[in-house]
């Protein structure tokens, strides 16, 4: 087992584009050549990304190892150590798991081994100077695939939710101690006949209890294009002893596979969980499905409080993956994130106790045509909310079709991106027309937050009135960042018009480095 160490230290960091210090990518100065975040954390005021890294030196044999890196509390990157599995060509991800652990003052990851077929753990130090792996399992029954979910339960052990081979899709958990890695051991609690996709544990408040949840199948006559098949969400509850004592179901209409579900449990054991369901009357006839995201609230009985839908109410052939999802920090709401793989933006989001949307927004370049993904959210010591994923910027002489960095977005209650350290001296005040251009001056980034429904077309022009940039959006509810780090210092304007030509908005921003 190898891994490797970079330490950054004052005046040697990141390879970035002069941003402000919470919309940032980074790539460790051309050290990785992809650099996802998948799983979030703040620990004792630093921050924690985990996620693939493929590094420059493994680009040949495209081996995705996995890599862990801190930050400060302004984002500046404090270190970066990476796992490299001893298995020649495995690939290591934590893309279906969001999740760590925390013990002891070392951090756990699940990690998918994938071509593998046994999962394994990793811990890792604090300061990130020490990586080891701590154990990986298999059962010798079935091929392991995907750790969907990592908690610390019963008391001292971490339980595993796992994931195996697509004819079995059983009910895999498993057992390992904190103490001695040794010590661990693999259970199958599936119901006949029902094919399950797990997603995630919740530990019952005050109780002895681990809920487990995900999809189930129920295949009638082993037909998979059969309307009476049963496709929904299963609660299976468990003591510490992994004896099952009860088991629930919910819906059937759910289709959410690896990161589409995400959920928490509060104070009151109440859940709430973000999915994506589909049309089932018009599967049941045509066998085609037709998706729409929501948001369900489960009382603690299981039942269900609300179910809403969220981002679209509308059914349709691509929907948005909505990933994460946490309490306010004043708990009177939720703070979702994901990403749409159909056009290449990342999310955030925000709605009320009772599931009603407050804001949404579409966050991704003005210009650039990048892949935008965000993974997962945490809420931050200083009020605010950070969100990780990854940005792949596509050219044209790479050998894998897109330069993947770390990317991290920082906002508040109001889903306005947190500009530490940017050179606004105005305060930002919504436009009526529905497009708001901040901050003025700007030394890296200029943000557009467009909530006006119509096509808006967006002209930069230097001082001269010459054209540099034009571009038109279609959609409302976005957040576009415009890179300005590398035009000179200066007056500049951006014009934003509609459809018809009209001039909707116009901002003389001044360029100052």
């Amino acid at each position: 087992m190898r891994y490797s160490l970079s330490l950054i230290l004052f005046g040697i960091w990141v390879s970035m584009f002069a941003q402000t210090p919470f919309n940032k990518l980074y790539d460790f100065d051309g050290q990785y050549l992809q650099l996802h975040g998948e799983a979030l954390a703040e620990i004792d005021g630093v921050f924690y990304a985990a996620g693939v890294a493929i590094e420059f030196f493994d680009t040949i044999e495209v081996n995705r190892n996995l890599s862990v890196t801190s930050f400060d509390a302004i984002g500046e990157p404090l270190n970066t150590i990476v796992w490299h599995n001893d298995i020649d060509n495995i690939q290591n991800t934590l893309i279906n798991n969001n999740e760590y652990l925390l013990y002891k003052d070392h951090i756990y990851y699940a990690v998918e081994t994938h071509g593998a077929n046994k999962p394994c753990v990793i811990k890792v130090n604090k300061e990130l100077s020490d990586l080891e792996q701590y154990v990986c399992i298999e059962d010798g029954k079935s091929l392991l695939l995907f750790p969907r979910t990592i908690s610390e339960f019963p008391e001292d052990n971490m339980l595993l939710l796992l994931s195996n081979e697509q004819n079995k899709f059983e009910q895999i958990i498993a057992r390992i101690s904190l103490s001695d890695p040794s010590d661990w051991d693999i259970r199958d609690i599936s119901v006949p006949g029902q094919l399950t996709i797990p997603a995630k544990a919740f530990k019952v408040p005050g109780e002895s209890k681990l809920i487990l949840t995900g999809l189930y199948i129920e295949l009638i006559n082993g037909q998979g294009q059969n309307p009476d098949n049963k496709i929904g969400i299963y609660f299976t509850t468990i003591d510490e002893n992994m004896n099952v004592i009860d088991r629930k179901y919910q819906f059937n209409n759910i289709n959410s596979v690896g990161q589409e579900i995400d959920g928490l449990i509060n104070e009151k054991g109440e859940i709430v969980m973000t999915m994506k369901t589909f049309d089932r009357p018009h599967w049941d006839s045509t066998f085609q499905f037709k998706y729409r995201p929501a948001v369900v609230k489960f009382n603690p009985d299981l039942s269900v409080a609300w179910n809403k839908p969220f981002s679209r109410r509308e059914y349709g052939d691509s929907t948005e993956q909505h990933v994460a999802i946490i309490e306010t920090h004043a708990k009177d709401g939720y703070i979702i994130t994901g990403f749409s793989n159909w056009e290449n933006y990342g999310m955030i989001g925000r709605i009320n106790l009772e599931g009603d949307s407050i804001w949404h927004y579409k966050v991704k370049s003005l210009y650039g045509e990048n892949n935008n993904r965000l993974r997962d959210v945490i809420k931050t010591s200083d009020g605010n909310y950070l969100a990780s994923g990854n940005r792949a910027v596509y050219t044209e002489d790479d050998s894998l079709s897109s330069f993947v960095q770390l990317w991290l977005i920082k906002f508040d209650e109001n889903g306005q991106v947190v500009d530490v350290g940017t050179t606004a001296t105005e305060e930002i005040i919504d436009s009526e027309s529905g497009v708001t251009i901040y901050p003025n001056p700007a030394s890296d980034i200029i943000y557009i937050k467009q909530e006006t429904p119509n096509r808006i077309k967006y002209d930069f022009f230097d001082n001269n009135g010459r054209l540099l940039h034009s571009k038109r959006h279609t959609e409302g509810n976005q957040i576009l960042f415009f890179e300005v780090d590398d035009y000179p210092d200066g007056m500049y304007q951006l014009i934003a018009s509609d459809k018809t030509g009209s001039v909707v908005e116009v901002k003389k921003i001044v360029i100052q480095h």
